[in-house]
């Protein structure tokens, strides 16, 4: 692996964090996976469970956006909240 690879999965695992803190503060309920290197599409999935509620859903996803869309911009660093 080259260390381009591995600077690369540390933003990645960096975003992450920051998108999981933001929704943990504010949604302690909700459980979260991470699937780093997903087979379709992104950097990384989380993925949101216990959420059963359309609106809640986008409300939660909503959270953190800020956060993958500069990543995403400035890094093209993909991650989704599913």
């Amino acid at each position: 692996m080259s260390a381009l690879a591995i600077d690369h999965r540390q933003r990645v695992e960096h975003v992450v964090e920051q998108v999981l803190a933001a929704i943990q503060s504010q949604y302690p309920a909700v459980s979260t996976e991470v699937v780093y290197e997903p087979p379709d599409e992104g950097d990384a999935w989380i993925i949101l469970r216990g959420v059963d509620d359309p609106d809640k859903l986008d409300e939660i996803d909503d959270c953190g956006r800020d956060i993958r869309t500069t990543a995403l911009e400035q890094e093209g660093i993909l991650v989704l909240v599913l």
